[in-house]
Order: structure tokens, then C-alpha cells, then sequence
């Protein structure tokens, strides 16, 4: 167990909210950096579009986050943690390349780059409630059918 967690708490469930927590922060620096700059425009929003995938690092946080989502009613706290520390980031970094695509003009400029990022982020459940595997595969669709449609010139 991590050295911070380890310390006494005051009771059973801030133990949960301090691992959790310390879950999440080590997951988010276990993602590989890549330089978007550097990245032509649709090959920036593709790989924008394939980390905001809830199982991008990790497999099973799908199904984690059914289980906080459903402990909403009880434990609203967990539901905060997790949409600050496992899903904000994602949709922050696909919401900042969108906008500044559309800053240059390679992206329509009237895409209502937030709905488009909380839809590309929730396709991804959409997938997994289907039985779709999801993953890299799924991430690619994505990319090439949401590129297709707000895309300047979609073939650039």
C-alpha cells in the first residue's frame, strides 16, 4: 500500500476515498506522453479521441466507474472523485485539441466542441453496453467517423 495511504484514517470509507484517490492520480501519470503539437490535425484528434476511452490505461475502469455511478445515491463523494480525477482530465485534453483546432481553422467553427467531447466520452459506455469490446479498435472508429464530420477539410 502506497506510504500515504497507510496512515491512520478516520474511518473505513475515507480509507476507500484516500486509495481511490491515490488510484487515479497514479493512473493518469502511468499515461504515456505524446507531443499533439506535433501531431498532424486529424492524427491530433484521434489520439485526443482515443484517451478520453475510460479504459485507456486500464481494462476494467469501465465497469469501476458503473460501480461508483451506481453508488451515487449513498456516496455521492465517490462520484465526484471519480469525474474529477478519472474523467475530467480526458475530456479536458480532447476539449483543449478540438478548441484549438477550431482556433486554426482545421475544425468547424460552429462545433460545440464541449457536447462533442461529452459524446465521444460517453460512446465509449454506449460501446461497452453493447458488447462492443471497445479499446484501440473502437478509439480508431471514433476518430475517423467524428473527423469525417467536423473536419474543415476531411481529407487533410
Amino acid at each position: 500500500m502506497a506510504p500515504e495511504l497507510s496512515q491512520r484514517r478516520p474511518g473505513k470509507f475515507e480509507l476507500v476515498v484516500d486509495a481511490l484517490d491515490w488510484g487515479f492520480r497514479a493512473q493518469l501519470d502511468s499515461y504515456p506522453t505524446v507531443d499533439l503539437a506535433s501531431l498532424s490535425p486529424p492524427e491530433a484528434f484521434r489520439e485526443a479521441a482515443r484517451r478520453v476511452d475510460p479504459c485507456y490505461v486500464n481494462p476494467d475502469a469501465i465497469i469501476r466507474q458503473g460501480g461508483f455511478t451506481g453508488e451515487q445515491p449513498r456516496a455521492p463523494e465517490l462520484l465526484d472523485l471519480v469525474g474529477e480525477r478519472a474523467v475530467e482530465h480526458r475530456m479536458r485534453l480532447l476539449l483543449d485539441v478540438l478548441t484549438g483546432l477550431q482556433e486554426r481553422g482545421h475544425v468547424r467553427a460552429d462545433l460545440d466542441a464541449d457536447t462533442l467531447t461529452t459524446m465521444c466520452f460517453g460512446g465509449f459506455f454506449g460501446a461497452f453496453l453493447r458488447g462492443d469490446p471497445g479499446g484501440s479498435a473502437f478509439a480508431e472508429r471514433v476518430g475517423d467517423t467524428v473527423w469525417q464530420l467536423i473536419a474543415t477539410d476531411p481529407g487533410a
